[in-house]
């Protein structure tokens, strides 16, 4: 499989409006686990390889079980998610194969009864952003298996690092320790291009943000760079 796209940082203003609306999901208030939950779940209903590798990887970077993971795409019949988090995965369900039931009555009404009005909004916006992803890296092909959790670039920074003051564009690596540049494929060029990172959240003692760079093969990848506050 060849990737179809080796420099998404052409197009900064797509990648920042993509950002955006994750940035604002991350800070909406669901809980982290069900939003990864839920990224899992629309990311194996569209078959999506990249963003399968990546919320896994996360997932179990942040102390989700290996069985849950396991046994997501048969959550119906596992006794190990919550009622609410049975909700969001019908929920995302619904939402991402809309075009087969248009999201029915009948799993809104069950929905409403562990989400309220302006959670349901923001779980809509998170199966919204997840299907956003899993479309862009399906239609460039974008290769799996090089994301790197956060987590392990936040233990890899060296003591003492300073903050890091979130910006919308950065020159080439700017933004990441040279250990995160390692882990996550980074490169730095000759002639500096924009690289763009979309603020994140707070995890520990680190500052996560979205990046994005190319690898050694000058592929494309979206990663997360973590800096010690």
């Amino acid at each position: 499989m060849k990737c179809r796209l080796k420099n998404i940082n052409g197009y900064p203003r797509a990648l920042q409006a993509m950002l955006g609306l994750q940035r604002y999901v991350n800070e909406s208030g669901l809980e982290h686990s069900l939003q990864e939950l839920v990224k899992m779940r629309a990311s194996q209903i569209n078959g999506c390889a990249y963003c399968l590798d990546m919320h896994s990887k996360d997932a179990r970077a942040a102390g989700e079980t290996e069985q849950r993971l396991y046994m997501l795409d048969a959550w119906r019949e596992s006794p190990v998610y919550t009622d609410r988090e049975r909700a969001a995965l019908e929920w995302t369900e619904a939402v991402t194969r809309v075009s087969e039931g248009h999201v029915p009555d009948s799993v809104y009404d069950v929905v409403r009864r562990h989400f309220s009005e302006e959670e349901l909004v923001n779980l809509t916006l998170a199966v919204v952003a997840i299907n956003g992803w899993n479309r862009l890296m399906i239609s460039f092909r974008v290769e799996a298996g090089s994301y790197q959790p956060p987590r392990k670039a936040a233990e890899a920074l060296r003591p003492g690092r300073r903050p890091l003051t979130p910006t919308l564009s950065a020159r080439a690596g700017s933004g990441c320790s040279r250990h995160s540049q390692r882990v996550f494929g980074c490169v730095r060029r000759k002639t500096p291009s924009p690289w763009r990172s979309g603020r994140g959240w707070r995890e520990g003692k680190a500052r996560l943000n979205y990046c994005s760079g190319e690898n050694d093969d000058g592929m494309t990848i979206l990663f997360s760079c973590a800096t010690r506050l």
